[in-house]
């Protein structure tokens, strides 16, 4: 007898059953031959497995389909082109969406892990249901004139790693817990939309968090203290909000930050003597009209990797002794 399922074959030799028995109980795996109970258990796996990835996958196709219901304006008629389960060369559709343009799935699981569309004039809203999406890591909608406010399921998708919804025309405000959900996200960018509110209390705890930009938006209040918390930061864009207090000195002990802009805003503080040794990635210091005072550190020549400082319409007093290059970039900023 021979016992086979899928890829797993097993000799006929080495798989032996017990005798039937005339009692309605079960046979147990320790009474087979060990290597055919563990391929048996192998076939149950891989079968279930199969069964669930299958089930999931319709309901990855069941959200896209509801991104696509709530498209409003498509002028290079997209959707239809290209997200249509009788065009895809898929016959199986339970796996078609994963050969749609725009869309990843994962090799792992086989799940949507990445829903790219970006620059195409698309208009209309984010539906719910995208949170339906449970595997998804990365979220592209850039680029396009989406409205309305974002889903608050949006903010309970764990695995996302990346979301950009960057120049679009996003109102409402930012989910002030977001970070208690998305604990793995590591690049931030809503910027050039209409959200107003604050920059959420719980920002410090994205620990992963490598890019932030918030950049021309409506946002007021203050930048949370524990935005120092975020040490793997590496690009912070706060520029063109409404943002008031003061930058906390916090940001200037994230030793990863390779730039930071923050101009444009009510904003005020002082820059620390020491800001070359804190920031030794530095390459963009942006501060133009945030009425920031004090003196220029007198160590800023020795931030070697600067190529801009702008300082502009501040209340700055001393002097910089800067490189060529940077003179050249940034010296009307000054």
């Amino acid at each position: 007898m021979t016992c086979h399922h899928a890829s797993i074959f097993l000799n006929s030799h080495a798989c032996r059953f017990p005798p039937l028995q005339k009692s309605n109980q079960p046979i147990s795996m320790a009474k087979m031959n060990i290597p055919c109970g563990r391929a048996l258990l192998a076939i149950l796996f891989m079968a279930k497995l199969m069964s669930i990835t299958e089930a999931n996958i319709t309901t990855d196709e069941a959200a896209l389909l509801q991104v696509k219901a709530h498209i409003a304006l498509d002028p290079q008629n997209f959707f239809e082109r290209n997200w249509n389960l009788s065009a895809t060369t898929n016959t199986s559709s339970s796996n078609s969406v994963c050969n749609w343009v725009g869309v990843t799935c994962g090799s792992r699981h086989g799940r949507v892990t990445d829903l790219s569309i970006p620059n195409l004039g698309l208009g209309g809203t984010i539906p719910p249901h995208v949170a339906n999406l449970s595997f998804l890591v990365s979220l592209n909608i850039s680029g396009n004139r989406f409205h309305g406010t974002l889903p608050n399921e949006l903010w309970l998708m764990r695995r996302l790693r990346i979301i950009d919804l960057s120049s679009n025309r996003i109102s409402g405000n930012l989910f002030d817990d977001m970070c208690n959900s998305l604990t793995e996200l590591e690049s931030f960018d809503v910027s050039s939309n209409q959200i107003t509110g604050q920059l959420p209390s719980s920002l410090g705890d994205c620990s992963k968090l490598k890019r932030l930009s918030v950049s021309f938006n409506e946002l007021t209040g203050r930048i949370p203290q524990n935005i120092g918390n975020l040490t793997e930061l590496m690009e912070l864009y706060l520029n063109g909000n409404n943002l008031q207090g003061e930058f906390p000195p916090t940001i200037f002990n994230v030793s990863s930050l390779r730039v930071i802009v923050l101009a444009n805003n009510s904003l005020f503080g002082s820059l620390p003597v020491d800001l070359c040794q804190r920031l030794p990635s530095l390459q963009e210091l942006n501060l133009r009209d945030c009425m920031t005072t004090g003196r220029i550190p007198k160590d800023i020549g020795n931030c070697t990797l600067l190529n801009y400082l702008g300082l502009r319409d501040n209340q700055l007093t001393g002097s910089t002794k800067l490189s060529e290059p940077l003179i050249q970039c940034s010296i009307n900023d000054v």
